[in-house]
């Protein structure tokens, strides 16, 4: 969500927005909202597409830990995702960041 902080600190230090070609990103209202609020968005990237950012594989695994617990109630959803997140050995995030670097330098260092 693009809060009114983060188009801040986007533009500030002259980021540039990068979303994937999902349809509630490519939307008309949103490329409205960007161009309006003087954002550069990194143009052409496929919907779907598989991502370096290790956050993914954090949500994937967050999501397959909370469905272990087949919450009923939003209560039950909230006390899952606390758990499920718990539950997340600080080695495994630890590796999605290590991955992630090694990644980006074969990107690097072929591109």
């Amino acid at each position: 969500m693009l809060t009114p902080w983060l188009v801040g600190s986007l533009k500030a230090k002259k980021y540039v927005l990068q979303q994937d070609g999902a349809s509630y990103h490519t939307a008309e209202e949103v490329k409205k909202f960007c161009e309006k609020q003087g954002l550069e968005v990194l143009q052409g990237w496929p919907a779907h597409s598989p991502d370096l950012n290790p956050i993914e594989q954090v949500w994937a695994l967050l999501n397959q830990k909370i469905a272990e617990y087949h919450p009923t109630t939003l209560q039950q959803l909230r006390e899952a995702t606390v758990a499920a997140w718990k539950a997340i050995p600080r080695e495994t995030l630890n590796s999605y960041h290590t991955s992630f670097l090694k990644k980006l330098a074969k990107i690097v260092n072929t591109g």
